[in-house]
C-alpha cells in the first residue's frame, strides 16, 4: 500500500474548513491549478455515503474517478474510497482537521495500492513504475498551502 500524506497549518478554526469542504462543487477549481472538475452526484461532499467526482492532473497523468465518502466526522475526519475501476488499485485518501490554538492542522493522505500478500507488492511495484507519485505528493502539499491562503483571504467562488 502507497501512502502519501502532506500536513499543512491553515489559519482557521476546524469548522470553517469543513464548511469550506462542503461547498467543494464550487470551491475546487479554485483551489488548484490543476483541478479540472469536481461534482457531487449523490448527497454532500461532506455526508458518509455521498458520491462524488473529480477530475486533475497529477503531473502529466489524468486522474479522473468518481468516489464514495465513506466516513465523516464533522469538523474532525473526511475520508473518501473510489469506486470501480479504480477501487481495483485501492485508491482513496483522507483529510484530518486536528485543531490548534491558531487555527488547525489538516492532514491530507493520497492511498493506493493493496494491502494482500503478493498481490499488493506487485501493485505498489507497478504503480511506483507508472504514477508520478513526487508529482503527487507535491500537489498534495500544493493543496495545503493553497488552501490555508483561500481560508486567509476568505475568498469565495464567483
Amino acid at each position: 500500500m502507497i501512502r502519501l500524506t502532506s500536513r499543512t497549518h491553515v489559519p482557521a478554526p476546524p469548522e470553517r474548513v469543513w464548511e469550506w469542504l462542503a461547498d467543494m462543487d464550487a470551491r475546487y477549481r479554485p483551489w488548484h491549478s490543476a483541478h479540472v472538475a469536481w461534482r457531487t452526484l449523490r448527497g454532500s461532499p461532506v455526508t458518509a455515503g455521498s458520491i462524488v467526482y473529480f477530475h486533475e492532473r497529477i503531473g502529466w497523468a489524468p486522474v479522473a474517478m468518481r468516489c464514495r465518502i465513506a466516513e465523516a466526522l464533522p469538523n474532525r475526519y473526511l475520508r473518501y474510497d473510489a469506486l470501480f475501476p479504480h477501487s481495483l488499485a485501492g485508491a482513496g485518501g483522507s483529510f484530518t482537521l486536528d485543531p490548534t490554538t491558531s487555527g488547525c492542522d489538516i492532514t491530507v493522505e493520497a492511498r493506493m495500492g493493496l494491502s494482500l500478500p503478493i498481490a499488493g507488492p506487485i501493485l505498489d511495484a507497478l504503480l511506483r513504475a507508472v504514477f508520478p507519485l513526487r508529482h503527487f505528493h507535491s500537489h498534495l502539499a500544493e493543496e495545503g498551502a493553497n488552501l490555508a491562503r483561500l481560508l486567509v483571504e476568505r475568498k469565495d467562488p464567483p
